[in-house]
């Protein structure tokens, strides 16, 4: 589908340029000059995506890798954490009601 795209694309385009030199609107120099200027234009492009895929792979998937294993100790400390919490919670609770229960029977006992 994407190919016949493509190639409907090139033929349009084709029959366009022979329209412009057919009504003198263009010359054939030009039409090679315009040529040539894609064509350096496609190559820098496929060299800079060949650097870039260079550059991910080297430093960005490592990275990732990283940020993988960092993300792993990450979620285990944030779970220490919140059981940690929990834990001084009803720690606090448990004295403040022991506390507060002593208090009562003491200060009614007088």
């Amino acid at each position: 589908m994407i190919s016949q795209l493509v190639v409907v694309g090139c033929i349009l385009g084709v029959v366009i340029l022979g329209l412009l030199v057919m009504v003198q609107a263009i010359t054939l120099t030009e039409i090679a000059e315009a040529g040539r200027r894609v064509l350096a234009f496609a190559m820098g492009a496929l060299v800079l995506l060949w650097f870039l895929r260079l550059v991910l792979v080297a430093i960005v998937v490592p990275w990732l890798l990283a940020m993988k294993a960092a993300l792993g100790w990450f979620v285990l400390v944030m779970l220490a954490l919140v059981l940690m919490a929990i834990l001084a919670h009803v720690t606090i609770y448990g004295f403040r009601t022991k506390g507060s229960v002593k208090g009562r029977s003491h200060g009614g006992g007088e």
